[in-house]
């Protein structure tokens, strides 16, 4: 090879390593800068995921006096999109929703059990365990006032169902959860 030949290839690839150079400077920050923005977005969805569940959590924590209130059985109903790959809770709801079911002859006590259980689940998940004991799940502040008015309110709603049940029959009873 000729002392020109040498020189044009020491030239090109001069050439291409600085052309290499050029377009490393040019991308690294706009793939630092894409890098970043999902580092951002997956924090983000993280945080969003855990708040969602410490709501849902303190939700049926505040209503696990009368957890049939429109608003725990909204955050009941939310545990399988919420927790999705926390199967210990998911089975845990299972179990409570079926203790739930109206044909189940689950005791009240096996109700608060399963609730209790299904609470225990989250709070781990939440990073709660061993500061939130069942005592402190077991202790409930339901004034009798309180108690009394969500006893007359579905005693109402019993009231109101009850001609619209014998009126429509067995068609009511075969469409029920």
């Amino acid at each position: 090879m000729s002392a020109e030949m040498l020189s044009a290839v020491a030239a090109l690839l001069s050439f291409l390593t600085t052309l290499g150079a050029a377009f490393a400077t040019w991308s690294a920050p706009i793939a630092a800068a894409r890098l970043t923005e999902r580092l951002r977005e997956t924090a983000s969805n993280r945080n969003e995921q855990r708040r969602i569940r410490q709501l849902i959590f303190m939700t049926l924590m505040q209503e696990r006096a009368t957890y049939q209130s429109p608003e725990a059985v909204r955050a009941l109903n939310l545990i399988d999109a919420a927790f999705i790959d926390q199967f210990d809770i998911r089975q845990a709801w299972a179990k409570l929703l079926e203790s739930l079911e109206p044909r189940s002859r689950a005791t009240e006590l096996e109700k608060k059990d399963r609730l209790r259980a299904l609470l225990q689940a989250m709070s781990a998940s939440l990073g709660l365990e061993g500061r939130l004991t069942i005592s402190d799940l077991d202790r409930v502040y339901a004034p009798s006032v309180a108690s009394a008015a969500y006893r007359i309110n579905v005693m109402q709603h019993r009231t109101t169902l009850r001609p619209i049940q014998l009126a429509v029959g067995p068609a009511w009873a075969s469409n029920q959860p």
